[in-house]
């Protein structure tokens, strides 16, 4: 607890926000012409109230200290002053001290004033009174709640100091710093303004036409606009707001986000006799096996110039076997000899984590094997130092969904029934996974928000999800529902189903991605005969493949 001598003032204030003279006896005007009456009282750490009313007029003060507020006794003192220092910046009846200044509490303490309503200047609208610590020669506004039934204003403390109460009025300035930053989304921020209690963002597509807010009652000094569609260009503009109305606009600022520079997708196409490893970009195909055996693709990323996809190569007498490819060139995981499973991908700067199984779930980190449990790796995310990943772990009958953050299990359902976690996303701190999990007959499409589950369909059908993405507050989902009859390509959008197929042919979405509103879906669909690898940008489909053989797209990534 930190004491020293000067004296508080709380101040009931009205009209003017700024003070010209922070302290001392006005001009004109001797300590004895000032009237002062005062009321102390000790509280020590249970804490209590002081309640001073020097006259039956209406005017009060009272502070309510909470248990443990205080570490010791303290003697706290309000003084009613009768002056005229504050004329024209408060009532100058309805001063007051508070002592001793400097006391700081550990707990929010509850300061309430009461006032007299025929003290205030005839006219003046109650509601937009607000408590007020002065800060050099202003005053900074304190949230306040006004009771005018009960002719009283409340705030919370931690300290004693200079306090008023003024009539709210517009912020005078507009906000400084306004910047933009374009990303997967535009960014916008701006620096606090004074009085101010929300703000509102302004867009166009005309530079000067900024006539409809776009966000309003924004408490954040930032603003993500997840709204902006790309190769379009938007102008922006934000102002402070209290209760009392909007203060001026910030300059104005331009930008448009840039369509991707690529789409890649990760597929497997038949020569009628195996499988190949294929990726598909921007309409060019890129073959990675020789097709002398079957081998099943899962994951494609890029960054830069690099572009690197994971696939299963069956090797004759062992199974299929784990490969990363960089740029075309083929390493393999482990030794390339036992058995294992790659089915999911992420790259981190220079590092490479891939996730799979060999007999246990594992990642590797640039070749080296890290073992989680007895289960199955199916997607992986990376976050900073944190690396998360998505799958089942075996619990001697069912497969359990499971999320690892570096090595740690975390079960997702109950275990009763088989279930799986198929992808993870980390999006602000929010772990987003989708998957499925099971009511005995059917699988159920799942998506869990920092382990907590959202069923994407009822169960009265089969469905599953394979792939999540995440943009602004939006979250997206892909996999599949039955009809009863053929399985339907599906995306959810915060819970919400679009269908991308028709359902009169067997189809599956197996990844989604987002940006700059644009949604973009892998996965395949049936034309009757064989499956065709299909992309699907806004739910226009975009066939990779022939339809002579069998083809399936099984990973998505843009590269912007």
């Amino acid at each position: 607890m930190k004491l020293n001598l000067s004296l508080l003032m709380v101040l009931l204030a009205v009209g003017q926000t700024h003070c010209s003279r922070s302290s001392g006896t006005p001009a004109g005007q001797t300590d004895e012409q000032a009237t002062v009456l005062e009321h102390s009282e000790v509280i020590g750490a249970a804490g209590g109230s002081v309640t001073y009313a020097p006259d039956a007029s209406g005017v009060s003060l009272e502070l309510v200290i909470p248990p443990g507020a205080l570490a010791a006794d303290a003697t706290l003192t309000i003084a009613h002053r009768s002056d005229a220092e504050f004329a024209g910046e408060v009532v100058s009846s309805l001063v007051f001290e508070l002592s001793p200044e400097g006391l700081h509490f550990d707990s929010d303490v509850r300061l309430t004033i009461g006032y007299a309503r025929e003290s205030l200047p005839q006219g003046v609208n109650e509601g937009l009174l607000s408590i007020r610590k002065r800060v050099g020669t202003t005053w900074q506004v304190y949230p306040t709640s006004v009771d005018q039934a009960a002719s009283t204003l409340t705030t919370t403390i931690t300290g004693f100091s200079t306090w008023a109460v003024a009539l709210l009025s517009p912020p005078v300035l507009a906000p400084d710093g306004f910047a933009l930053q374009t990303t997967n989304s535009l960014v916008l921020s701006w620096n606090a303004v004074a009085d101010a209690q929300t703000y509102t963002v302004y867009r166009s597509t005309t530079s000067g036409g900024l006539t409809e807010p776009l966000a309003s009652g924004l408490s954040a000094t930032d603003y993500t606009d997840t709204t902006a569609l790309a190769a379009t260009t938007y102008f922006y503009a934000v102002a402070a707001a209290n209760a009392a109305g909007e203060g001026p606009r910030s300059g104005e600022l331009a930008g448009s986000l840039p369509q991707p520079t690529s789409v890649l997708i990760a597929l497997q196409d038949s020569n009628a006799l195996h499988y190949v490893a294929q990726y598909w970009r921007d309409g060019v195909v890129t073959t990675l096996t020789d097709g002398s055996q079957d081998a099943y693709t899962y994951g494609v990323f890029a960054v830069g110039t690099d572009v690197y996809v994971i696939a299963n190569e069956v090797i004759s007498g062992t199974g299929e076997v784990a490969k990363l490819w960089k740029n075309g060139v083929v390493t393999p995981l482990g030794n390339g000899i036992d058995a294992s499973r790659a089915e999911g991908l992420f790259v981190a700067g220079a590092d490479v984590y891939v996730c799979g199984n060999s007999a246990l779930a594992q990642y590797w980190k640039n070749g080296v094997l890290q073992t989680l449990s007895n289960g199955m790796g199916r997607g992986i995310f990376v976050n900073g130092v944190d690396v998360y990943v998505a799958g089942s772990e075996f619990n001697g009958l069912h497969d359990v969904a499971t999320v690892w953050k570096n090595g740690v299990a975390a079960h997702l359902t109950d275990g009763l029934n088989d279930a799986s976690a198929m992808a993870v996303v980390v999006d602000n701190a929010d772990v987003h996974v989708a998957g499925y999990d099971g009511n005995g007959t059917n699988s159920i499409a799942m998506s869990w928000k920092n382990g907590l589950p959202t069923p994407l369909t009822t169960g009265t059908q089969n469905a599953r999800a394979y792939a999540i993405a995440v943009d602004g507050a939006d979250i997206y989902v892909a996999g599949f529902e039955s009809n009863g009859t053929k399985d339907v390509a599906v995306y959810w959008k915060n819970g919400v189903a679009t269908s991308l197929t028709n359902g009169t042919q067997t189809a599956t979405a197996r990844a989604i991605s987002v940006f700059a509103g644009d949604i973009y879906v892998a996965g395949y669909e049936s034309n009757g005969v064989k499956y065709v690898a299909t992309y699907w940008k806004n739910g226009v489909a975009v066939q990779l493949s022939d339809g002579q053989h069998d083809a399936f797209a099984a990973a998505l990534f843009l590269l912007h």
